[in-house]
């Protein structure tokens, strides 16, 4: 008599469904993906505030140039609640009662200087106010910038910005050209 050998019975039967270890790596990851995305939803917003508060203050100065340009020039008083009667602040500023704050709670302001307006903020913070102040600083609208009463003719540099910018509460103006 002959007796095959056979192997055993027992195959392996393919994997079905996570082992309880790969639940562990999953989850954790997921984690991870979920702390990186809290993490940096705060540095998008900045970007988002910082960028809307920039077209805020061109839109402002736009306005202030368009509505008063005259042979007289622009007074020598707050030029907001003219702009307000004419629909010149964004519809996305804060209103209050006539005072116009931006997205960090300071007060917004255009006031006529006789041949020139200034646009003010206050209340920026330190990262806010040193990128808008370096972008602004060479639109066409404006020929100096004012950081916490330090004025700066022309274009400011990064740099410079950065160094006048160092409190959490900075103060910025822009007087037209």
């Amino acid at each position: 008599m002959k007796f095959k050998l056979h192997s055993s019975s027992y195959r392996p039967r393919p994997h079905k469904g996570l082992a309880l270890m790969e639940w562990v790596v999953y989850i954790g990851l997921g984690l991870v993906a979920l702390g990186y995305l809290a993490a940096n939803i705060g540095d998008s917003t900045s970007a988002n505030d910082i960028s809307a508060e920039s077209q805020h203050v061109v839109m402002i100065a736009s306005h202030s140039r368009d509505s008063w340009a005259s042979a007289n020039g622009y007074g020598t008083s707050s030029l907001i609640p003219e702009l307000i009667n004419r629909k010149g602040i964004p519809s996305d500023m804060t209103n209050k009662n006539g005072q116009i704050t931006n997205v960090w709670g300071g007060a917004v302001d255009s006031v006529g200087n006789g041949t020139y307006y200034t646009v003010s903020y206050a209340k920026v913070p330190q990262e806010a106010c040193a990128k808008m102040v370096a972008k602004l600083s060479k639109n066409s609208l404006f020929s100096s910038t004012v950081i916490n009463s330090t004025s700066i003719a022309g274009e400011v540099t990064p740099a410079v910005a950065s160094q006048q910018c160092q409190s959490s509460n900075n103060t910025i103006a822009w007087i037209s050209n």
